[in-house]
């Protein structure tokens, strides 16, 4: 990891101080307290803030969070590093420890780009990334040394795709929620290599969708695709069925090295299961969805 990135620091629960969390520790089991102490939950309420380079977590309204402001942390069901917790209770011994593979917990951010027109820009991640090959997301990455949370996210979709907003537009900029994610993301596709804080912010352009997507330069050795989906079509697939979601097709622009082409799709694609014994899979991230449902919720 990047020494000059931020440096991610939680406060336990019981505890007065910031401290760095281990690779495999669960953060919402260290914040609200042991699984035993909080249930299943998977969504708690926090403090944050970002302050001299260090994104600190805590419990909402922690003294040991500086600065801070109140929002939701949250993890999907399927959290590999909650599962290893849970199972080294259950089994002492059948813990995981980290390698030289493993790094740190590090700090993302992402942006939720909402058009005037009411839909939500996906962009599909590059057969050969590292991480996450295939997946359905929004874009971000990494916040470098002195960034705010909302500031990486504006650079990064710059970057991806060539987006660059007004000041008017910059200040529609909010958090919706803080994400911890794992990579591989289910346990039974292997050990966690990467552990991430992901802040999702969302902000909303002045312009409609194919306004944007002509503006859009997308950075082809990341993106595969790009497509723009109307919150009301997303609305309706979250809580459709599988037939519902192999009835919906949406336009997706494919991108290669030297061309694009147009091309309808299965909103199916977006949900299916995870393939046996590959970490390439193509689906809709259980972080974006989540984000996604925090805007149709407000």
């Amino acid at each position: 990891m990047n020494s000059s990135r931020p440096a991610a620091f939680i406060v336990r629960h019981g505890e007065n101080k910031p401290s760095v969390p281990r690779f495999t520790e669960s953060l919402i089991n260290s914040i609200a307290g042991s699984a035993s102490d909080h249930g299943d939950s998977h969504c708690i309420p926090i403090s944050y803030s970002l302050v001299q380079n260090r994104l600190t977590v805590g419990p909402e309204g922690s003294a040991a969070v500086p600065q801070s402001v109140n929002t939701i942390l949250a993890r999907p069901v399927t959290c590999p590093f909650h599962e290893i917790e849970t199972s080294a209770q259950s089994s002492p011994g059948g813990s995981v420890e980290p390698t030289e593979s493993h790094r740190g917990v590090a700090v993302a951010a992402t942006i939720v780009l909402q058009s005037a027109d009411g839909a939500v820009l996906l962009t599909q991640r590059a057969t050969h990334m590292r991480t996450y090959p295939l997946v359905w997301v929004v874009p971000g990455g990494h916040v470098e040394a002195n960034e705010s949370l909302e500031t990486a996210a504006l650079r990064e979709l710059a970057e991806e795709t060539g987006l660059v907003l007004s000041a008017a537009e910059q200040a529609t900029a909010r958090l919706l929620c803080i994400w911890e994610a794992a990579f591989p993301a289910l346990l039974a596709q292997g050990v966690p290599l990467r552990h991430h804080m992901i802040a999702y912010i969302t902000v909303t352009s002045s312009a409609n969708a194919g306004a944007l997507l002509a503006r859009m330069t997308s950075c082809r050795s990341e993106v595969a695709s790009v497509t723009y989906l109307p919150l009301s079509v997303l609305s309706k697939a979250f809580s459709g069925t599988p037939a519902d979601h192999a009835a919906t097709s949406f336009t997706v622009h494919r991108l290669s090295k030297d061309d694009s082409c147009v091309e309808e799709r299965a909103l199916s694609v977006l949900f299916q299961p995870p393939p046996e014994g590959s970490e390439a899979w193509e689906h809709l991230s259980s972080g974006t969805k989540f984000a996604i449902q925090q805007i149709l919720n407000v």
